[in-house]
């Protein structure tokens, strides 16, 4: 064998040595990798296989924005009740649209019933009664989102039962018998109307509440003897009216002294008012009271207007008054008389008779409202001035002087009755060069 001949199969010998070299790692390769697999596998179960379940892999787990939800719907379904039903259309209320049914809607576990957007349709949906009744499980009625113009109407009477709660929000209902609450009613963003009388008589467990938070409750019918009574018949319970407005022939507040109409914001229009069980009637920030014309409105606990507050309108106002907030007579006289109560008016805030009517006091005022002067001018003709100053509607506005601010009395030189804006009286011939001069305001 030649030199070449042995140079040849030591390189076949090299190259086959590699090649087992490369054959070896590839299988350690192959070897580390089952067993690094089997590792993680062994791992997982150890954990439980906490994470063997998710699909979305890191860069979607960074990434992924969850969508938008819409907030749950009021009230928020009881933890430990049943799923909620929804009524897309009334049970069997398509087959009696021209005899109307009476419903009762029963519970035998916490259950929210939802009349959805669809269940009213485009002509008015009409039951003969509607009975709420849930016994010792609550039970709530959802009107959401059915509309204001086509009204679910109850021929007859509805009733809302103890411990049974109705909520009309965005909706419609029209009641033309007597609405009786033992419950719970809410209003919200829509409409209610009672063609008879809105009774809120709960037991002294479970006193009534009616909610408005928005939107209008009319309690009237023609003959205007439709009635909002709060407490009839030894009944318990509260009106609370925070936003929207209320317009009722009448409205009353009778039996225990904590029943009360709670009057937060809104507005109220009724033709007569009637407190007769010792409650204070407060108008709240931002909450005004409408009084009608040839209407007397009994107030046993008094008549309290907060600093922002409005008592606006005509008629007769029995009862005392504490106002800081605003008084302001309509298109004819608003009368405070003491009738069946004493009617002793005490001012802090503005009383105003700009709209035609007058403010008239039967009974005593205490005015403690300042009345400043504004202004002195000296008129170019005459010699004399004129002072401008601040008045209170209804009240006597008495022009004073001093010479000297040690002279012991003031002396009256005119008056004239406010309105509640800027108004003037005339100093005609003052003798001295300087006068001292105040406002004295009486009735």
């Amino acid at each position: 064998m030649n030199d070449n001949e042995r140079r040849t199969d030591g390189d076949c010998e090299a190259r086959e040595a590699k090649a087992d070299q490369a054959r070896f790692r590839i299988k350690r390769m192959r070897a580390a990798l089952l067993l690094a697999l089997a590792g993680a596998a062994g791992a997982c179960l150890l954990a439980g296989c906490a994470g063997a379940g998710r699909e979305l892999d890191h860069k979607q787990q960074v990434h992924h924005r969850p969508e938008r939800r819409p907030p749950p719907e009021m009230p928020p379904v009881p933890v430990d009740s049943a799923p909620p039903i929804r009524w897309e259309k009334l049970p069997q209320w398509e087959d009696h649209k021209e005899k109307a049914p009476s419903i009762t809607i029963s519970n035998a576990a916490p259950q929210v019933v939802i009349l959805g957007p669809h269940a009213v349709e485009e002509q008015f949906l009409k039951v003969r009664d509607l009975s709420l009744v849930a016994g010792t499980n609550p039970l709530t009625l959802l009107m959401v989102n059915t509309g204001t113009e086509h009204p679910l109407h109850v021929l007859g009477s509805c009733s809302i039962h103890t411990n049974a709660a109705m909520w009309v929000r965005n909706s419609a209902l029209v009641v033309d018998g007597p609405l009786r609450v033992n419950g719970r009613l809410d209003l919200e963003r829509g409409h209610i109307t009672v063609n008879s009388d809105l009774l809120v008589e709960g037991s002294p467990d479970a006193p009534a509440e009616v909610h408005v938070h928005g939107g209008t409750l009319t309690v009237t019918n023609e003959h205007h003897t439709a009635r909002l009574i709060i407490g009839l018949n030894d009944g318990e319970g509260s009106f609370h009216l925070d936003g929207g407005t209320i317009v009722a022939d009448f409205l009353q507040v009778t039996g225990k002294q904590s029943n009360r109409f709670v009057f937060k914001s809104g507005n109220v229009i009724p033709c007569g008012v009637s407190v007769t069980n010792g409650s204070a009637f407060t108008v709240g920030d931002g909450a005004t009271l409408n009084l009608s014309a040839g209407c007397i409105n009994h107030f046993s606990g008094g008549l309290i207007i907060a600093a922002n507050g409005t008592v606006t309108g005509s008629g007769t106002i029995d009862g005392d008054v504490a106002n800081y907030g605003t008084i302001s007579a309509g298109q004819s006289d608003l009368t405070f008389a003491p009738l069946n109560y004493t009617s002793a008016v005490t001012n802090w805030g503005s009383m105003y008779m700009t709209n035609g009517g007058n403010l008239i006091f039967q009974g005593t005022v205490l005015d403690y409202a300042p009345a400043p002067i504004r202004t002195i001018t000296p008129n170019q003709q005459g010699g004399g001035r004129t002072i401008w100053f601040s008045s209170i509607g209804g009240l006597k506005h008495i022009l004073e002087y001093k010479n000297s601010l040690g002279d012991a009395n003031w002396t009256p030189l005119g008056s004239t009755t406010g309105t509640g804006l800027a108004i003037s009286l005339t100093d005609p011939a003052p003798t001295a060069n300087a006068r001292f001069y105040h406002i004295r305001v009486t009735q």
